[in-house]
């Protein structure tokens, strides 16, 4: 019998198959020597600074100006959750409304990763740690309903071969191009090199389509999108390897994705990245970052809580829940507890990204999590919402961890400024008096 051949290894550089390591290291260098500030309303980085990155991209942008806005730019749309979602970098508040990014310590660890190393930890990070429907943006399906979708186009890559252009037409054609239109996942795909697209300029004027759209013509895998596409679809299905959407549906917060899994014994979880090794170089995948989780602080937490002008100082114990935290916080500025609340942790709003009162239908819970588990950092800013109707924000800072020490047997407050504004208006009691 003839000896079956070997596959060729597959190699990763800085550029190829895309030079999303060379772009994605000038993204950190930018933010290590610029530390921007993010934009107030929904805390990303302002077109003009945006604008400026873009220029340094191997392939810029080239119909954006500096005042188009960062989700108009796939690349860099992409490396700002990645930064975040894989906490090379956090945001730190700066006076009363600023924020600032800031460098961690995983960040160094990053560096000293191999270049196969550092893809795998990008596309973990995407893969598992990323919120996908902070992506889709407004207007657009919640990620939960086009998991499938992902999994179908994986499955036509697989059977695709690499390097030959695949011109879309027909049903094929509508099936991507409806995609492409819910989710830009296809774009992101591209970025990580599983295959090249072309857009049909003309059909994209024709269905008026805007920047965020992207009118597929034709779609060209590569060997690494042939390659990882079965693995991925097989091995690393989304419904049970990305955590925030697990989170949202299992309603509590997961610290290792898969199967294998076992958040009491770490040496049960398999990482990612091992389902690839084989089809790399000896040596080149060998490690990744640590999901190894934090262990409880049990000192004292010294919060900043305000309202507009008006704020108090709680200091709490870390091993007391965020549902204590909620009841300083309502003691501290006496309103009543007649209403739900949530604790959205990446500051906006009726995000994805919270934790909701025991009341609420979903989880997670602000019951189950104490506030030394939570892995927060001195700096960090948070959102506290209390009442959905009425919607009282509070800012919620951590100014400081005393380690050291041990926490109060119950939340203090140790500092305020201003008077406590009034829950409910002054004529609702009027009308009360009056019936």
């Amino acid at each position: 019998m003839p000896k079956r051949e070997r596959r060729a290894k597959l190699i990763i550089t800085e550029t190829e198959p895309v030079p999303l390591i060379k772009d994605f290291n000038t993204f950190l260098n930018y933010l290590v020597e610029n530390k921007p500030y993010l934009t107030k309303k929904k805390g990303v980085i302002p077109p003009k600074v945006i604008y400026q990155i873009n220029q340094l991209m191997s392939s810029p942008n080239m119909e954006n100006t500096p005042r188009t806005h960062q989700d108009l730019y796939p690349k860099l749309h992409l490396f700002y959750h990645l930064v975040f979602s894989g906490k090379l970098f956090k945001k730190v508040s700066k006076g009363s409304s600023r924020t600032v990014v800031q460098k961690t310590d995983r960040m160094d660890e990053y560096l000293k990763l191999t270049l196969t190393e550092k893809y795998f930890f990008l596309l973990e990070t995407f893969w598992v740690d990323c919120d996908w429907n902070e992506f889709g943006g407004e207007n657009r399906p919640r990620f939960e309903y086009m998991v499938q979708d992902v999994e179908g186009i994986l499955k036509l890559i697989a059977k695709m071969r690499p390097g030959k252009t695949i011109f879309l037409e027909g049903k094929l054609k509508q099936f991507f191009n409806w995609i492409a239109f819910e989710h830009p996942f296809m774009r992101y795909l591209s970025l990580f090199g599983f295959f090249k697209l072309t857009r049909d300029d003309e059909l994209h004027a024709k269905m008026m389509g805007t920047k965020k759209d992207f009118v597929i013509a034709s779609l060209t895998p590569s060997s690494l999108g042939v390659t990882l596409a079965p693995i991925l679809c097989r091995r690393r299905p989304l419904e049970k390897w990305n955590l925030p959407l697990r989170q949202r549906i299992e309603g509590k917060i997961l610290s290792f994705p898969g199967l294998e899994a076992d958040e009491q014994n770490e040496k049960l979880y398999v990482p990612f990245f091992k389902a690839f090794t084989k089809f790399f170089p000896e040596g080149e995948l060998q490690k990744t970052l640590s999901r190894k989780t934090k262990e409880l602080i049990k000192g004292t937490f010294i919060f900043k809580v305000s309202l507009g002008g008006i704020w108090r100082r709680i200091a709490i114990s870390g091993e007391d829940t965020l549902e204590e935290l909620h009841v300083a916080i309502n003691n501290a500025f006496d309103f009543d507890f007649d209403h739900l609340y949530a604790f959205f942790m990446d500051g906006k709003r009726w995000s994805h990204n919270a934790i909701n009162a025991p009341q609420c239908d979903e989880g997670p819970y602000t019951d189950d999590l104490k506030i030394g588990e939570l892995d927060l950092s001195v700096g960090q800013q948070f959102l506290y919402l209390f009442d959905f109707g009425d919607e009282w924000c509070f800012w919620v800072k951590l100014e400081k961890i005393r380690k050291d020490e041990p926490g109060p047997p119950e939340p203090k407050i140790i500092e305020s400024k201003g008077e406590a504004p009034q829950q409910y208006p002054s004529y609702w009691d009027d009308g009360e008096e009056g019936d």
